[in-house]
């Protein structure tokens, strides 16, 4: 009988050593990166019931010099788990000196509704928290335990400050990306409000000549490669630096203005309108032959007569347009990149031709002897 003594020791002993690696293991294959800490603390008194089989626990952080009740779980044969409070966690808050005295180490605590077991939660010899764990049973949670709950409370505490760190860090990340999407948005409002002013002309809110030149090279390029007519337009002002001397620059850039203002009211959406510079204006007229064009320059030149330009404070400015124009059957041949400025420059020399007739009409390039008013 007493030689079986032995070897029933070694049997429990192995189911010991069972029980505390299988508690180990079990919170290895916790899932760290997407447990946060109260569920993670809720999990390892999970483990301590379901694994070594204490009735409850409970986790306390600190606050500085205060105990913080975070997570608390007890068995009950009937409901099953639950977070409630057991009655040794609400001692624990109430004497919290018993915590303060064993923060240090872990210890044992026997007492007459059973026995304690405290853990204290340290990392990088800080004191995070205090696990725990009750059972009613007196001499149940034993030495064993103890060394148990020391590895046991280690690893716990290193968690909760990987996760501590890992929420650290995500939110930073966070931050930083949040910051990033505001450069970068900033950043795509500036670079869409460059692209705006280097494409528009601040005076009048029309394409400038480099938006012109581009899009009106794309057009006459396609017109060409189909075989579809397209006519040029330039228009002066007529005498504008007159109404310069006369009313003063705020008035002739009111003047400007109500000129572009006239010609966006005139022209088709298909066609592109440009201020060139000073008080020249161009219209592309893509699709457009000579007898088409001719009528928009009609429209154009009675519509600014009879409606005039507002200036400054009020007053009313005659204005008139001169306006030469130059169609694709104009050009003698096809020479790609170089067929606009070709074109370009027949309209140019049409508009001489309207400002030397007398102005105020306009003068197609292919009928320079005949200017239409």
């Amino acid at each position: 009988m007493n030689a079986d003594v032995p070897a029933l020791m070694s049997v429990e002993g192995n189911l010991q050593l069972l029980k505390d690696l299988s508690l180990l293991r079990s919170f290895s294959e916790l899932d760290l990166f997407h447990l946060d800490q109260e569920n993670l603390l809720y999990s390892a008194l999970k483990l301590w019931i379901d694994n070594i089989g204490v009735e409850s626990g409970c986790v306390c952080l600190r606050d500085g010099k205060e105990w913080l009740p975070i997570a608390s779980l007890s068995w009950d044969l009937d409901a099953g788990y639950l977070r409630s409070s057991p009655a040794f966690l609400q001692k624990l808050t109430e004497d919290t000196s018993l915590l303060d005295s064993e923060a240090s180490e872990a210890s044992l605590v026997s007492r007459q509704e059973g026995g304690f077991l405290l853990l204290p939660l340290r990392c990088n010899q800080q004191v995070l928290g205090m696990l725990g764990l009750f059972h009613s049973q007196p001499g149940f949670l034993r030495e064993e335990h103890r060394r148990l709950g020391v590895i046991f409370a280690n690893l716990l505490a290193r968690a909760m400050q990987f996760g501590r760190m890992a929420r650290d860090m995500q939110q930073e990340v966070s931050r930083r990306m949040a910051s990033t999407d505001a450069v970068m948005q900033e950043t795509l409002q500036l670079k869409r409000k460059f692209e705006r002013l280097s494409f528009m002309d601040e005076l009048t809110q029309l394409h400038n000549r480099r938006y012109f030149m581009q899009e009106a090279r794309l057009a006459l390029a396609r017109d060409l490669r189909t075989g579809t007519p397209f006519t040029l337009l330039l228009l002066d002002l007529d005498h504008f630096k007159r109404i310069n001397d006369r009313y003063g620059h705020v008035t002739g850039d009111a003047v400007l203005r109500s000129v572009a203002d006239f010609l966006k009211s005139r022209v088709r959406k298909t066609d592109i309108l440009a201020r060139l510079g000073g008080e020249e204006f161009a219209v592309a007229l893509p699709g457009t032959d000579t007898a088409g064009a001719k009528r928009m320059c009609v429209s154009l030149l009675e519509g600014l007569r009879q409606q005039g330009c507002h200036g400054d404070e009020g007053v009313v400015v005659r204005v008139t347009l001169s306006i030469g124009m130059a169609s694709s059957a104009d050009l003698d041949f096809v020479d790609g990149e170089m067929d606009l400025e070709r074109l370009y420059q027949l309209s140019d020399q049409a508009l001489y031709s309207a400002k030397q007739g007398g102005r105020d009409q306009c003068c197609n390039y292919s009928e320079m002897s005949i200017c239409h008013l």
